[in-house]
């Protein structure tokens, strides 16, 4: 036995440095603090110009959601969705579970049914027909590029839904509503011929592969009031839309265009002007893909 371990308590007290006698309060090592939860994220494809106050990340930021906006006008070439890279990367962050929801408005200038007919009651096809969905072969070289790289947004839109569908993320995709549908407020037989979005490959074999998964629902924007620019337009807009984001919109079906009249044809100068939804419009397409609402639903009619 040594020395050291044979005194009695005192000596070994003795035998310490003063500073080893000071007693201190028992305590509990201090727990680190809780992390915070990341806010759930939505992610809005081909989003437009960035609006602070009313935009579709401003609502949904007021209903504790964050959106990643995804836009060439916001993001320069890391935003370009007519890059390949750019898109898979995309649809990389959208597979890892990133977003909760997702908001697709796929470019329409070249579906634009503004141009209407002549006079004489002879059809103008403008850049798609039946017979050339993805235009005619006689297209100029700058509007030949304008078709194929719309083209490739319809194509990555129908990905990025396929996606959203395998994951069970909800979905919205915005686009002129269906002119060829006499069942719908929007049929038009007059343009009745000229292709929408609903009529590309890409988005007809989505419909059919996710079923009952997915519905369509069409509605009047001038029945949210003006847009921004204080303009009332009459636009019918088509809603792509998952089971659960239809059936939290459902009561938007009752809506209808009351107006005796609108300011001005959402078409030229004019087009810009009403591509940007009114505030009403973002904050029910907030509502469907998260359920949450800053506005009292729609009532129902009697």
């Amino acid at each position: 036995m040594t020395a050291a371990l044979s005194c009695p308590t005192s000596d070994l007290a003795n035998s310490r440095p003063a500073t080893l006698l000071k007693r201190t309060p028992a305590t509990s090592p201090r727990a680190s603090p809780p992390r915070a939860r990341p806010r759930p994220c939505l992610l809005y494809i081909f989003s437009g110009p960035r609006r602070p106050l009313d935009g579709f990340a401003a609502l949904a930021a007021a209903s504790s959601y964050d959106t990643e906006e995804v836009d060439i006008e916001r993001g320069g070439e890391a935003h370009d969705m007519r890059l390949p890279a750019n898109r898979a990367r995309v649809l990389l962050d959208l597979r890892a579970g990133r977003f909760c929801g997702v908001l697709v408005a796929t470019p329409c200038t070249t579906f634009s049914i503004a141009r209407g007919n002549r006079p004489d009651g002879a059809k103008l096809f403008g850049l798609r027909s039946p017979r050339y969905p993805s235009g005619p072969p006689w297209l100029d070289e700058p509007t030949r590029t304008l078709v194929d790289e719309h083209d490739a947004m319809v194509a990555f839109s129908a990905e990025v839904l396929g996606v959203a569908l395998d994951m069970d993320i909800d979905f919205i995709l915005e686009n002129p509503a269906p002119r060829n549908d006499t069942s719908l407020a929007s049929s038009w037989p007059e343009r009745a011929h000229l292709l929408q979005i609903w009529d590309t490959a890409p988005l007809h074999e989505f419909r059919l592969r996710a079923g009952a998964r997915a519905g369509l629902l069409v509605v009047p924007q001038c029945a949210f009031g003006p847009t921004p620019s204080g303009k009332l337009f009459q636009k019918y807009t088509g809603l792509l839309c998952s089971s659960r984001a239809a059936a939290r919109l459902a009561d938007l079906r009752h809506l209808t265009c009351n107006h005796a009249r609108h300011d001005e044809l959402a078409c030229g100068d004019n087009g810009p002007l009403a591509a940007a939804y009114p505030v009403a419009l973002n904050d029910a397409l907030v509502h469907g893909l998260t359920g949450a609402r800053r506005t009292t639903p729609l009532p129902r009619p009697p």
